[in-house]
């Protein structure tokens, strides 16, 4: 945490940080809805615009910006720490200490939570708070949890279907879709203001095509005078419908644990997040950190494996990036330079494994997703 902290005061993040800091002006400027309408990159729900506004005014806009809104984040990894903590120990005193220590030490998540200056850690920390409540036996919180998770990020709406074919008892089922109704209230109030540009900007935002799985190879043959025509095809089909591939596999997933009970809850959504970062059409480095807690609980030395190349990968493309003024700054740009390239394809190709082998699994705590413990 300390590192984080000191990593944090250090630099001022890639240029997603900018982008913030131009939202903490805008929202005081012209208002949430109106941002909505005249800003594109306005992606992001209702509820983290606010906490950057809040951030610029406690700041006045200066240097010290970046620092203080990444602030909450670092706190959220520091309860993701404590979750895996409870989590790990429920099987033994030492794997709850490694979860904890694991993800406190993994190198993926220091990078993104302490530089990079997006909300993943927010988002990670409450999906993992989600399940881990849904496993007390506590829907209606887990719903809450999912959706302010969903608030901070759309990307935890893929854990949505899974989480709701995991309960067996038709409560635990409405309690998780109440808790989740109730926080999708802020995002229906925005949509019903502004509808058009809620749903142009956040519902069907796409990221950028990058070196990173699918796209890696679409841009490499492109790259191929006799490949580039077909190439360029595949990425403008994949760029526009490769999301759909994602929502179709969660509802697979989800068909599959209604049907079997096969995963328990920790897998199966580790199985989710993996799956929307393989498929991924789009790609920004901060998604790098999506499934890590998930997946250490899942599969604690695949996580860990996980964690350092996806950390190798980052920390390539920021030294690469870098400005070289101080505090540190890096301009993403979505073709990554040939060092960076190669840990993503490694970072990918480990995830494949990872996914393959947890959907092959048939655990013994696969019970666990019906009692409830």
């Amino acid at each position: 945490m300390l590192a984080r902290l000191i990593l944090a005061a250090a630099s001022w993040g890639t240029n997603d940080a900018d982008t913030w800091h131009a939202f903490g002006q805008l929202v005081g400027d012209r208002g949430l809805i109106r941002l909505y309408e005249t800003e594109k990159l306005m992606n992001h729900p209702p509820l983290m615009p606010y906490w950057a506004r809040a951030a610029y005014v406690m700041t006045g806009g200066k240097s010290w910006f970046a620092f203080v809104f990444k602030l909450p984040m670092i706190a959220a990894d520091g309860v993701t720490c404590w979750l895996l903590w409870r989590i790990g120990r429920e099987r033994s005193a030492r794997l709850g200490a490694a979860l904890s220590a694991g993800f406190a030490l993994l190198p993926i998540s220091i990078l993104i939570t302490a530089h990079h200056c997006n909300t993943e850690p927010l988002y990670v920390m409450l999906s993992l708070a989600a399940v881990y409540l849904l496993q007390l036996g506590r829907p209606l919180s887990a719903g809450l949890a999912l959706g302010l998770a969903i608030n901070v990020k759309l990307v935890p709406i893929f854990l949505v279907a899974p989480l709701l074919a995991s309960c067996a008892v038709r409560r635990d089922f409405l309690r998780l879709l109440a808790g989740l109704a109730i926080m999708a209230i802020p995002s229906l109030v925005v949509l019903c203001i502004t509808p058009a540009a809620y749903l142009n900007n956040v519902v069907r935002y796409k990221s950028d095509v990058a070196h990173w799985g699918i796209g890696h190879f679409m841009l490499e043959m492109s790259g191929e005078p006799s490949l580039e025509m077909s190439a360029e095809r595949m990425m403008a089909f994949w760029f526009e419908y490769g999301r759909y591939f994602i929502l179709a596999s969660s509802l697979a997933l989800a068909g599959v644990q209604w049907r079997t009970r096969r995963y328990d809850r920790y897998t199966l959504a580790a199985i989710a997040m993996t799956l929307f970062l393989v498929i991924a059409p789009g790609f920004g480095l901060q998604y790098l950190l999506a499934p890590a807690a998930l997946l250490l609980v899942a599969w604690p030395a695949g996580g860990g494996v996980y964690g350092v190349l996806a950390g190798l990968f980052a920390l390539a493309w920021y030294l690469l990036h870098w400005d070289g003024t101080f505090p540190i700054r890096t301009i993403f740009v979505p073709i990554h330079p040939l060092p960076g390239r190669t840990f993503g394809l490694l970072t990918w190709g480990w995830l494949v494994v990872c996914l393959v082998r947890m959907l092959s699994s048939r655990g013994p705590t696969a019970q666990d997703a019906t009692s409830g413990h």
